[in-house]
């Protein structure tokens, strides 16, 4: 579990970071292209959530942050040991980026935003909503492509023997 916090804590460091860098390098400054074309660097204050839904509403996301926080931290200590690495990756992803994000909301009121994708239609967003993003796509990715399947293939098997044994 001591690895589980300290990638948490290493990640919503360099969430922290990379906020803080935005808010001291882009806040009173126009757009910084990155990648022409692709993506820029672009400060934007987001009281709510993606695409400004529920803005002003901080209260629902830090309840329903800090339950689904404390509880994938419950399930992570009690499970652990039989836990998939990669079950233990997404979740620690995930929890980093609710933590980031919490600690925005209960400082300053609001999520501190900067990258901002110009190719597509898409929220301005941080580091730590690629946490909670890419956590949540490994997780679904590692269910429905490797662990559903193998649950799936030892069912059959059962079934296999069981009739064998008929």
């Amino acid at each position: 579990m001591f690895l589980i916090i300290l990638s948490i804590c290493v990640l919503v460091g360099i969430d922290q970071l990379t906020k803080w860098l935005a808010v001291v390098n882009f806040s009173e400054s126009p757009d910084m292209v990155f990648i022409p074309g692709l993506v820029e660097f672009t400060y934007h204050e987001n009281p709510g959530a993606a695409w400004g839904m529920l803005q002003n509403h901080r209260w629902v996301f830090m309840l329903t942050s800090t339950v689904a926080i404390i509880g994938i931290l419950i399930y992570l200590a009690k499970n652990r040991k039989n836990l998939h690495s990669m079950t233990v990756i997404a979740f620690t992803l995930i929890v980093a980026g609710g933590v980031g994000n919490m600690i925005d909301r209960v400082l300053i009121g609001y999520v501190v935003d900067f990258i901002n994708f110009l190719f597509i239609d898409f929220p301005v967003f941080n580091f730590a909503d690629m946490c909670v993003t890419v956590g949540a796509a490994v997780m679904i990715a590692w269910l429905l492509f490797v662990d559903l399947p193998s649950s799936v293939r030892e069912e059959k098997a059962k079934k296999a023997k069981t009739e064998e044994e008929q």
